[in-house]
């Protein structure tokens, strides 16, 4: 049984949430690339 305080996602919004967590992990790798190779290493990113 669902209540107020257990989230509950269905249908599309599943996708969406992957979509907006997809999205913000990119958009990290990009910020974090600002900084050059040592912290690319750091975080095991790629660099380019």
């Amino acid at each position: 049984m669902y209540n107020a305080y257990t989230p509950f996602i269905v249908g599309t919004d599943i996708r969406k949430v992957h979509d907006l967590i997809a999205c913000l992990n990119e958009v990290q790798s990009k910020i974090l690339r600002l900084f050059g190779e040592e912290v690319c290493r750091l975080y095991q990113i790629a660099l380019g």
